[in-house]
């Protein structure tokens, strides 16, 4: 059997093939990990650094809504889908018409102040 597996024994493959595996998967979770961290950061920095200067914008996930309804209350209109392929703001108005695959996709704001929302709404989906 030692000259099939090339001197080695087949315990000694396996736990070869093992360890292998556990450094290629510890090695992908924390790539994993990290690219979760960033697109997090860069979405609570666009969500508070340019709210004001672009009328729809990529939100926080649905964990941060509290958080978001908040900081914005006065000026933002959440978005949220009503299981009908519609959106609906906070205030119960309808204000799009669109395709939602999932209710575990992104929030969308929307600048109340701005006339185009609804377009920029639109076309997001």
């Amino acid at each position: 059997m030692r000259s099939l597996l090339g001197g080695f024994t087949l315990l000694e493959v396996l736990i070869a093939m093992t360890l292998l595996a556990i450094l290629f998967l510890g090695i992908a979770d924390a790539l994993w990990i990290a690219q979760a961290a960033n697109d997090r950061a860069w979405k609570q920095t666009i969500a508070s650094e340019e709210l004001n200067e672009v009328g729809c914008l990529f939100a926080l996930q649905p964990n941060n809504l509290s958080q978001l309804v908040s900081q914005w209350e006065q000026d933002v209109a959440i978005l949220l889908p009503d299981g009908k392929g519609s959106l609906m703001s906070r205030k119960g108005q309808r204000v799009a018409v669109v395709s939602w695959r999932s209710t575990k996709q992104p929030l969308w704001l929307c600048h109340t102040a701005r006339e185009k929302a609804r377009d920029c709404v639109e076309r997001q989906f």
